[in-house]
């Protein structure tokens, strides 16, 4: 495509994801939304009518005939790779939120099918994209702790007594801590370290076993905030089997041979809130990112010292839903450098699928109680 079109985006999805999607695109000057796809056309027109989207499906091989140059993905992951493989077949670069899919079969299938076609790829792992993190990887670059000898990726989400179901509390469509916040976590420590784990050896937490099906409470964040009022009988709600995991634990061997390096992956689910934080200790000294702060402490020091970026998230967003929105959009502009044939650092479906042969990992390793070794 000549470089001075704009590149056309379909939408798949129409919930909270792609909204922040169609945010993006629409401040991206290289693109244009002109189509969403939802299977409840209402929610996909209130979305068209917020960012000026022109054309309303609700069947995606339809929309896929509109000559797309690129389809975001944004259903839950169980729908993510046939989406895919379709949308790769009918010509488009494809840019999928995470995870990626269910297991490393079907994300294998993903990127075979998109190298065969020779086409761009994105997994949303849009939280490489903060100054923080950024900043971060480019001290490690430039050997300021000296060699990586571990790394701890916790984040801890607190839970409530009372979860209403849906997408995020059934495994059998992506839901769950692991393929969700734990993919993030992946991505962000594989990013630093710019290599894979050689063995994986952890397990998932399952300490909520029911939830409660709460009629009129499609959209995911409206369910993620749904609490009952005060003194109402929780017997007024039916329940449903949680067969998603509510945390994880996990090692990851990153060691080759140069150096041994291991990765602490934890979120737990206790009911109390934790900060989220990357902890990167080297032969030099260590460097924290906790939230958006970034601090470091020399093998010589005694104290942790603040280390400021020329940029922080704070100079960008005033809330978490602004920031995401900016990651969001710096991902975007990341994508299209790459359709335009210009060097990136966008996760691409290989990102995705060496993340999700890591979740796979764990879970067997859960199973079978021992270490399993990756290829």
């Amino acid at each position: 495509m000549p470089s001075n079109n704009r590149l056309r985006v379909g939408i798949v999805g129409a919930g909270w994801a792609a909204e922040g999607h169609a945010f993006a695109y629409n401040q991206c000057t290289e693109t244009t939304t002109v189509a969403i796809c939802n299977r409840t056309q209402s929610t996909a027109e209130t979305v068209a009518q917020r960012y000026q989207i022109p054309n309303i499906f609700s069947n995606y091989q339809q929309m896929f005939q509109e000559d797309l140059d690129i389809v975001a993905i944004t259903t839950p992951a169980h729908t993510h790779c046939q989406i895919a493989v379709d949308a790769l077949n009918a010509g488009a670069h494809v840019i999928c939120e995470k995870p990626m899919t269910l297991n490393a079969k079907e994300a294998l299938k993903m990127w075979q099918i998109a190298n065969k076609r020779d086409l761009k790829t994105a997994i949303a792992f849009n939280w490489r994209y903060t100054p923080e993190f950024i900043h971060l990887k480019k001290l490690i670059d430039n050997g300021h702790i000296g060699e990586i000898q571990e790394i701890h990726a916790h984040w801890l989400r607190g839970l409530p007594r009372e979860v209403a179901v849906g997408w995020f509390t059934r495994l059998e469509q992506g839901g769950g801590f692991l393929a969700n916040g734990g993919a993030h976590e992946i991505d962000r420590v594989r990013c630093l370290l710019g290599r894979e784990p050689k063995r994986i050896c952890g397990k998932t937490i399952h300490s909520l076993k029911h939830g409660y099906v709460v009629p009129n409470t499609n959209y995911f964040l409206d369910r993620l905030a749904w609490r009952p009022k005060k003194d109402e009988p929780l017997s007024n709600y039916q329940t449903e089997e949680i067969t998603a995991d509510m945390g994880y634990y996990f090692l990851a061997d990153f060691g080759n041979n140069e150096n041994e390096t291991i990765a602490v992956f934890r979120s737990g689910s206790s009911r109390g809130r934790g900060p989220r934080s990357i902890e990167v200790f080297g032969s030099k000294g260590t460097l924290v990112l906790e939230d958006n702060q970034l601090s470091g402490c020399s093998l010589d020091k005694q104290e942790f010292e603040p280390i400021y970026p020329p940029i922080n998230s704070n100079d960008l967003a005033s809330n978490q839903l602004e920031l995401l929105n900016y990651l969001w959009t710096k991902m975007v502009e990341d994508f299209i450098r790459s359709i335009r044939q210009a060097k990136t650092n966008v996760p691409t479906f290989y990102d995705g699928l060496k993340g999700q042969q890591v979740i796979d990992a764990v879970r067997l390793s859960d199973q079978e109680n021992k270490w399993i070794q990756l290829t």
